[in-house]
């Protein structure tokens, strides 16, 4: 039964434009370092891979949010961008269910699940007001059977 869904294109749009900038930067940032004097090339490959992997933890923090959420039995099954990400959720792992705004205006929000372990799985952006998100968590609760 699926309990969340948002279209996965928006999270792996937000993924793919952070890494195509990541590149464009990199490669913009090497070829600046290598015409520069006081870089050496070993200097130049050191700072892009710097620029680089800054970049990428960016772009993998956006995509470590689930953009599905369903129940699977006694399980939670989270669905994220990568596909090497999802994970199943024992229900009785759940702690509490909680909900909050993605942006000031409040055109959007998020769930997000914690579990005893400590481990916190958050949603990507719900493009619905918070009473959505609000009632989502109520409707988790009911389903899993926990007190947040």
């Amino acid at each position: 039964m699926t309990l969340i869904a948002v279209s996965q294109d928006i999270p792996l749009a937000h993924y793919n434009l952070l890494l195509y900038f990541a590149s464009a930067f990199s490669i913009i940032a090497f070829v600046a370092f290598i015409f520069h004097t006081k870089y050496t090339l070993k200097k130049s490959v050191v700072y892009t891979a710097i620029f680089f992997s800054f970049f990428y933890y960016l772009a993998y923090s956006k995509a470590n949010k689930f953009y599905a959420l369903e129940k699977d039995g006694d399980y939670l099954a989270l669905s994220y961008v990568k596909p090497a990400n999802n994970k199943q959720v024992l229900v009785s792992d759940i702690q509490s269910v909680l909900f909050g705004s993605a942006n000031r205006g409040g055109n959007s929000c998020f769930i997000s699940l914690k579990t005893f372990q400590g481990k916190v799985y958050k949603s990507t952006a719900i493009s619905q007001k918070i009473e959505y998100c609000k009632n989502k968590r109520k409707e988790l609760l009911t389903i899993i059977n926990t007190k947040s």
